[in-house]
């Protein structure tokens, strides 16, 4: 009986856990969807400060969503990640030198990284939302 209790706390803490983390990074996904025009707008513009805010922004977002799917054992969606925050870092490198090619190339590869997960792991519903795969 004992043991029941235990596997049924634990799948409870587990949901709980689970849940925070869905909202967690759902929040910073739509962080990252206002901060993706602005962010391609800032480079096209030479805003190197607006670019190094932006990828501040993006390497915190993709540090989410590898927490996130990691969590879920999601092999291909935790190596987007990885990638994203590399390139997200790029980008932060890329503002800092003002070197605008680099810092296109950069955004190209983290939004790269966005397709590909999203295309794998969202699914778009009929009212317009969208869910998790």
């Amino acid at each position: 009986m004992k043991r029941v209790l235990v596997l049924a706390v634990i799948a409870l803490g587990a949901t709980g856990l689970f849940a925070d983390n869905h909202e967690e990074f759902e929040k910073s996904m739509k962080a990252a969807g206002a901060t993706f025009g602005p962010l391609n707008k800032s480079i096209a513009a030479g805003a190197f400060d607006d670019v190094a805010a932006g990828a501040k922004k993006m390497e915190a977002v993709f540090a989410t969503s590898e927490k996130f799917w990691t969590e879920r054992g999601t092999a291909d969606a935790i190596q987007w990640s990885k990638d994203g925050g590399a390139a997200a870092k790029a980008l932060s490198a890329a503002a800092a030198a003002k070197d605008a090619d680099a810092a296109k190339a950069a955004f190209g590869k983290a939004a790269a990284t966005c397709k590909g997960c999203h295309a794998a792991h969202r699914e778009k519903l009929e009212d317009g939302t969208y869910k998790i795969k």
